[in-house]
């Protein structure tokens, strides 16, 4: 008999690099795990641990995916969500000279 425990919810963002198992399954034999619907573009589930992996690379609504883990003679299922938004962080580029000539202005300023 399988024993899953998990987790309902994730909320990941575009390129953040990720690695999660929504099911932690115990049994004595070898297990496979398999996922449905197909996982948003960028990640990937490994077929022996149950580890979901990667980084998306595109926006995804809220959708509720069924993680499966066999161990040829039973099998036990977890159901979870999984949404990927845009970061909150916005990075700017900066030159150089940017860069320096902020330092020299902070420098500055605390003397």
């Amino acid at each position: 008999m399988l024993k899953t425990i998990n987790k309902s919810e994730y909320s990941l963002f575009v390129g953040e690099l990720v690695s999660f198992a929504p099911m932690q399954a115990f049994s004595s034999s070898g297990l496979s795990y398999d996922v449905s619907p197909l996982l948003p573009s960028g990640l990937s589930i490994d077929s022996v641990s149950g580890i979901i992996q990667g980084a998306p690379n595109k926006l995804s609504r809220n959708l509720r995916y069924t993680v499966t883990a066999s161990d040829g003679i039973s099998s036990a299922a977890t159901t979870f969500t999984i949404l990927v938004g845009k970061s909150s962080v916005s990075l700017v580029p900066m030159d150089i000279k940017s860069i320096a000539q902020s330092r020299i202005a902070l420098q500055f300023r605390g003397r």
